[in-house]
């Protein structure tokens, strides 16, 4: 590799997956180890903020769990070494001063990506030695190599209280000036209009939000703020959960819950994958038995949002798609109690998730697929190891249980909506009347 150009090897490391990249490049030459900083994949790591009585506990670990994850680690005991214990790096109490040293000292090949934190309690009192919000978003702001935040989770935070509002507006305003996917939990009572006008200034986008109100007022409020904002403000497969500390009967409740579910379909927006309602039932509140609803988008008459109550209401981005349960018994050439595989053969486009059950412990799994007309694919059933308190449970017969849905040019179907939860029941398919065949065989 030394006798290739530069502009090859940077594409070479660009195209490298991290393993070949930390275990390969990195420790080649001096040359390499410097491309591979610059061009090569990063580990990404999460700088997680506990907010105890005792002080703020603060911990660096990685994103996501890498096989080879035990082979990084931050202290520099090896020629081009970086290595980082999977159970991440505890900082205790550290000041803005230790925390400088040891943030700094961190090798190129890591880089901040998420910051997860508890909003500091009004009651708590601060130690000297406590690195506090402020210090460290003016330490990120001077390191930015290291800190590229794309994701903050606040596992906690009252924002009637200023200081946290405050905080929370120092953080947005140092990691989100090209917008961030947030993870909120937070009571937004009687300042709904600050959070909101907040969320929409700095554009940022939900996977989830746990938000407590105070009022039926302050539910319409967040309700049409996320009717208006649905898919400019939401991430894909958001979820959001909204408790009222106010009484709301059930039909009422449920009546709000029915009429968002409908706008959305309406507006087919799709990004929102759950919402749960809560509130405060009247104290001699009479049992009311409600219907389920399901409310189809215009232009996919076979998706749309449920509603139902349960514990509070429920509405979900579902599917009416087909069903068909098809047994391989010994008309279709199996006998039972044996391991199997089948092929399916697309007659017209389709889309579909296929279960396959047989003998004990042997269960596929749901595996979804794309067919185009006169394309197959095979599926086989794969032993399951039972967990040790599992109790045994086996089939009979083969037995194979499909979803689908058939494609066209204007169905406007989205591959992953195959897996959504089933809004109406269907009635079953014959498998003489699916847009496919299938056979099986025994393996």
């Amino acid at each position: 590799m030394a006798r290739l150009s530069e502009d090859v090897l940077i594409k070479i490391i660009e195209n490298c997956d991290g393993q070949t990249v930390f275990e390969g490049t990195r420790t080649a030459s001096s040359a390499l180890h410097a491309l591979s900083v610059k061009y090569g994949p990063k580990i990404e790591l999460t700088l997680k903020i506990d907010d105890h009585s005792h002080g703020r506990r603060i911990s660096i670990q990685p994103r996501h769990s890498h096989n080879d994850a035990s082979s990084f680690s931050t202290k520099r005991n090896k020629r081009f070494g970086c290595l980082l214990n999977p159970g991440g790096k505890e900082l205790t109490e550290l000041t803005l001063i230790e925390a400088e040293k040891e943030l700094s000292e961190m090798p190129h090949f890591f880089i901040i990506t998420e910051l997860s934190l508890k909003l500091t309690r009004r009651d708590r009192r601060e130690k000297d030695s406590d690195l506090n919000t402020e210090e460290l978003c003016r330490f990120a702001m001077t390191h930015r190599r290291l800190f590229q935040i794309k994701d903050v989770c606040i596992e906690h935070g009252d924002l009637q209280d200023e200081r946290q509002f405050l905080e929370l507006e120092g953080i947005i305003k140092t990691f989100g000036l090209h917008g961030l996917n947030v993870d909120l939990k937070l009571n937004i009572g009687h300042c709904v209009k600050k959070f909101t006008q907040l969320y929409q200034q700095y554009h940022l986008h939900a996977k989830t939000l746990r938000l407590k109100l105070s009022s039926q007022a302050e539910l319409d409020q967040i309700l049409f703020f996320l009717i208006s904002n649905a898919d400019e403000y939401l991430s894909h497969n958001a979820a959001v959960f909204l408790k009222v500390h106010a009484e709301i009967s059930v039909r009422d409740l449920f009546e709000k819950g029915n009429v968002f579910a409908k706008a959305l379909s309406i507006r087919q927006h799709s990004n929102l994958h759950f919402l749960s309602l809560k509130a405060v039932e009247p104290e001699l509140a009479e049992f009311v038995e409600i219907e389920k609803q399901f409310h189809r988008f215009k232009k996919s008459q076979s998706v749309g949002y449920s509603v139902d109550y349960s514990y509070g209401v429920n509405i979900r981005l579902a599917q009416a798609f087909n069903t068909s349960k098809i047994s391989f018994d010994d008309k279709m050439g199996l006998d039972s109690g044996v391991l199997f595989e089948c092929k399916i053969t697309a007659q017209k486009p389709v889309l579909l998730r296929l279960i396959m059950l047989g003998v004990i412990d042997t269960i596929m799994g749901i595996q979804c697929c794309k067919l185009r007309a006169g394309e197959s694919k095979t599926f086989t059933a794969k032993p399951r190891k039972r967990g040790d308190d599992e109790p045994e449970i086996g089939y009979c017969i083969p037995i194979a249980l499909i979803t689908f849905v058939e494609l066209s040019d204007d169905s406007n179907i989205e591959e992953d909506w195959i897996n959504l939860y089933s809004g109406v029941e269907m009635p079953e398919t014959k498998i003489e009347e699916c847009p496919f065949s299938i056979e099986a065989v025994e393996i």
